[in-house]
């Protein structure tokens, strides 16, 4: 009697020592668009959940990612992302501060030069990472989106270049100008303060000591460290525009604008 297979798939295998087949070719990421014609490249890999530095409290989480920055996170990122901004930041502030030493000597001139330069790119990085997310939330586009995505790497060379300024203020102390004696207790609690939430916020950044807080821990530390910081330079620098320094009030309205944004976010939120 003959039996018939109904049903059965049969299944074709390859000749003994036939070589394996070859896997699937991996898809190709596509280019991000490029934010800077001398470093063009595909997206860095995405972080998941939008983690980061420097205060997400208030801000609108980060929308899907659009699809023309999509990859499979495989590729090598090119273009002025993560610690790129670090090391070029960090690096062009240090060789100007060598610079000045270099020129001047090792005077207080020199020393309150670095001083001047490093509060300034402080402010200036500061304010980038404060109002990463709330500028993402209120304007989506190419330019937002990296914005964002490197919020953390921005806070990351805030906390150096501000490390380095109060570096330069023992130095200042110490062989020049007693700046710590003749400041005000209140001046030196509240700029100690500030300092410690850079370090702490510094460290959190990087899951090795992040791990050790909680969500919500780690959202409260970076909450309320951003708006001490965010304080401490609004204080200093209008207290320097009333004082008739018209010299620091760009700075004093750019800190101002950090703050209003970061208002307006949490009230769309």
């Amino acid at each position: 009697m003959r039996i018939e297979n109904w049903g059965v798939k049969k299944t074709s295998f390859p000749p003994r020592g036939a070589p394996p087949p070859a896997p699937p070719p991996r898809p190709t990421p596509i280019p991000c668009p490029s934010l800077f014609p001398l470093w063009p490249g595909p997206c860095p890999p995405l972080p998941g959940g939008g983690g980061g530095v420097w205060g997400a409290a208030g801000a609108p989480n980060p929308p899907p990612t659009p699809p023309e920055m999509q990859n499979d996170g495989t590729a090598n990122s090119g273009g002025l992302w993560h610690w790129r901004i670090v090391q070029l930041t960090v690096g062009l502030s240090v060789l100007c501060f060598a610079a000045f030493y270099l020129l001047g000597g090792f005077t207080e001139e020199s020393t309150r030069q670095c001083i001047r330069l490093s509060a300034k790119v402080s402010v200036v990085l500061f304010s980038m990472a404060f109002a990463a997310s709330a500028v993402q939330g209120l304007l989506r586009n190419v330019l937002t989106f990296w914005w964002r995505m490197n919020r953390k790497y921005l806070g990351i060379s805030f906390a150096i270049v501000h490390l380095l300024h109060l570096a330069f203020l023992v130095l200042l102390q110490q062989y020049f100008h007693p700046v710590f004696t003749l400041a005000k207790t209140t001046s030196l609690f509240a700029g100690g303060m500030a300092y410690l939430f850079v370090v702490l916020m510094l460290l959190t950044s990087f899951e090795r000591f992040s791990k050790y807080l909680s969500k919500k821990n780690w959202k409260l530390l970076h909450t309320v460290g951003g708006w001490w910081i965010w304080a401490i330079f609004a204080s200093s620098y209008f207290k320097r525009v009333l004082h008739g320094e018209m010299e620091y009030l760009p700075w004093a309205l750019l800190v101002l604008a950090v703050g209003v944004l970061r208002v307006v976010a949490l009230v769309r939120k």
